[in-house]
């Protein structure tokens, strides 16, 4: 018959999903209580759902009595007959290798031998990825703990979820346990178990939490204070779920494509909504969710609202760049001109390396159904009357424009811009300068010099991918068209 602390472990996990039949688990087992509650708890579920069990232990190279611990861990493994690995780590080298502190190198190695375990056991047996688990023994106090860590160390909503109970491969059976129930469950069970005195040391955050802080906030507050934390943890993490679903259709509105944001898309979100996007965009080009800072997402925030362009330098080489309605997040130098590329791909302009100016002599000397290939570009003239409209909208091509023949200048000159152009834009032949015409259409500065213009002397008459200076574009009252074409060897910069 189960007590009632292994009927709340056993109904924990069935309502989480954490264990089905015909799985296979691996345990770290440190030797500790918690860990060696939990291989018993597992020892248990296994005769009313079949699973297959291994057991890991690290041996940190730590503590002078850790050989001692990796004894007891084999010695249990073959008292209920589950293969044990062990593994041998020097933490203390690692931490001053990767600049972290023990207690974070610790971790970092743990997991990794628990993976290289799971993964090693799916290999040989050719099984499934979801089939295959690493279970750990925290527990309730652990997650208070931890949310409590994450708090004071000013974590985002993800941080204060704490642990999850499942977020394959691995799982967490215990976190339903106080510390004391597991004390009692062992007790009950008359089961031996190891001691860390480093647990007791106050040099490691974790440990000043666990031995000063929550038992002053148990006293001063409520002896309940490590139950409610990691209940508002279950709740944050029901609201990160919800939220997760928002986040990611935002993402996918205001994705142009890859690494590339649409403003105005961004400007339109909530503040927590609009960073969180931003959050899974850096993450996604490389910058790291851990060392990615409130302070980062709040300066790539800044750009959205200011009405300059600009750049943010983010953790691992990541950079955010606005040009406009566009925000790229680029890895590197390689990739910082997406955003350019982008914009030509939607034929925003025309960018082709500088060479000398071509001339487009003959064609507006031509009579009417003439056709002339000069340079780059081609030319035609027809009658107004024997072309049809469906010819007059081949205009919006962005390197084919009609003109009224009647009104255009015999020089005409294919060249990038210079000083002192500008461009009729109405009937009443009011001008801009080109220079503010490209401000308004908001071409991004380092592009601007790549622009091709078909020219009159400083008189633009059109922008290919933009515009038609209004003098000289078709009207009612047109008798001939002048056709102009960009060549396809001239889009290739030849």
């Amino acid at each position: 018959m189960r007590d009632l602390i292994t009927e709340k472990v056993m109904t924990y996990c069935e309502q989480a999903q954490l264990i089905a039949p015909g799985d296979h688990v691996v345990v770290g087992i440190s030797g500790g209580p918690d860990s060696v509650c939990l291989f018993l708890m597992l020892q248990q579920m296994r005769e009313s759902c079949p699973f297959a069990l291994r057991m890991v232990h690290v041996h940190h190279g730590i503590r002078s009595e850790a050989e001692e611990d990796l004894q007891f861990v084999e010695a249990l493994g073959r008292r209920y007959q589950v293969p044990c690995r062990i593994f041998r780590e020097d933490v203390p080298a690692y931490a001053k290798a990767q600049k972290l502190t023990e207690e974070e190198a610790g971790r970092e190695v743990r997991y990794r031998d628990l993976e290289e375990e799971r993964v090693a056991w799916m290999q040989e047996e050719g099984g499934e990825d979801a089939t295959y688990k690493i279970a750990t023994a925290h527990h309730l106090n652990d997650q208070a703990e931890t949310v409590l860590m994450h708090l004071f160390r000013g974590s985002g909503l993800r941080g204060l979820t704490g642990m999850r109970a499942k977020r394959l491969p691995l799982i967490r059976p215990l976190l339903c346990l106080t510390k004391v129930e597991i004390l009692a469950y062992l007790e009950q069970e008359g089961e031996p178990y190891c001691i860390d005195r480093t647990n007791a040391d106050q040099r490691y955050l974790r440990n000043r939490i666990r031995n000063r802080i929550l038992p002053e906030l148990e006293t001063q507050v409520t002896q309940d204070v490590q139950a409610h934390i990691a209940q508002t943890a279950q709740i944050l993490q029901e609201a990160e779920d919800y939220l997760a679903a928002q986040i990611d259709q935002a993402y996918w509105q205001a994705r142009l494509q890859d690494r590339l944001f649409r403003v105005s898309q961004l400007q339109q979100l909530a503040p927590f909504l609009q960073k969180e996007v931003l959050r899974k965009a850096i993450a996604e080009s490389g910058a790291g969710e851990k060392d990615l800072t409130y302070r980062n997402l709040c300066a790539v925030a800044a750009l959205l609202t200011s009405n300059e362009g600009g750049k943010v330098s983010l953790p691992h080489g990541v950079v955010a760049t606005r040009r406009y309605d566009v925000l790229e997040i680029t890895k590197d130098e390689a990739q910082a001109s997406l955003g350019a590329q982008y914009l030509r791909e939607k034929g925003l302009f025309l960018s082709y390396a500088p060479e000398r100016p071509h001339l487009i002599s003959g064609v507006c000397g031509e009579e009417a159904g003439a056709q002339r290939c000069t340079g780059k570009i081609r030319g035609g003239v027809s009658d107004a009357q024997t072309l049809e409209n469906t010819q007059i909208s081949a205009g919006e091509n962005v390197y084919t424009q009609f003109f009224d023949y009647d009104k255009m200048n015999p020089n005409l000159i294919l060249r990038h811009r210079e000083e002192g152009d500008y461009l009729i834009i109405d009937r009443e032949g009011h001008k801009k300068s080109l220079h503010r015409f490209l401000i308004d259409e908001k071409i991004p500065k380092e592009l601007r010099e790549m622009l091709w213009v078909v020219a009159d002397e400083s008189h633009i008459v059109w922008i290919p991918g933009y515009r038609v200076g209004s003098d000289v574009a078709v009207t009612a009252q047109t008798r001939r068209i002048l056709s102009l074409s960009l060549k396809e060897d001239a889009q290739a910069g030849s």
